[in-house]
């Protein structure tokens, strides 16, 4: 099984942001809902009982390791059937687009390998939906931050630079946000936090 650490703890993680922006590929074609991929690791990533060489990037700030279509609102703890075989960095109701559809501003997606043992996945000043009725723009907030695979240990890191909350609400008793992983039956799970950014 898996455990987790911040790092606050003494034997924890070191945070240590890698910026792939200048070296990685941005993922294009994010939008509010929806998923892309695969993407290729270039290596294999051992993830509970499992191999994995490549991985699907949703905009609702997870990633999987099978094709799992969608996960939207509204998201449950972990586990759940909505999230098998994820990697939920931040599993809330991100959106790369605005109410007219067109893109946010600066809300970009990008992934990086060394083709060894490395993989990072990183959301780069993505908002949070919002009802157009409160905000015209139907977006709020900006989150950075990164979901780094290592082969090296089969760990998962998630790194966050930046959590602005912004002007309005994120509305965490109806739709949820949670922060873990879950393995491919949909019925083990680490959940870090719940409801908690």
């Amino acid at each position: 099984g898996y455990t987790w650490k911040n790092s606050a703890d003494a034997q924890g993680p070191v945070y240590k942001w890698v910026d792939i922006k200048t070296i990685g590929t941005q993922i294009t074609g994010l939008g509010d809902d929806n998923s892309k991929g695969s993407f290729n690791l270039n290596w294999k990533f051992h993830y509970y009982w499992s191999d994995y060489s490549k991985v699907w990037v949703g905009s609702n700030g997870w990633v999987a390791f099978q094709n799992v279509g969608n996960i939207a609102a509204t998201f449950e703890p972990l586990p759940s059937a909505k999230s098998k075989n994820t990697l939920a960095a931040m599993l809330c109701d991100l959106t790369f687009t605005q109410n007219n559809n067109s893109a946010v501003p600066g809300a970009t997606a990008w992934y990086w390998t060394n083709s060894v043992d490395k993989f990072i996945i990183q959301y780069d000043s993505v908002p949070y939906w919002v009802d157009p009725a409160v905000n015209p723009a139907a977006y709020s907030g900006r989150y950075t931050f990164q979901i780094i695979l290592s082969g090296a240990d089969s760990s998962v890191v998630f790194q966050y630079k930046l959590t602005d909350a912004g002007t309005e609400p994120y509305d965490l008793a109806g739709e949820g946000l949670y922060t873990g992983i879950e393995n491919s039956t949909g019925q083990i799970a680490l959940q870090v936090l719940g409801n908690e950014f």
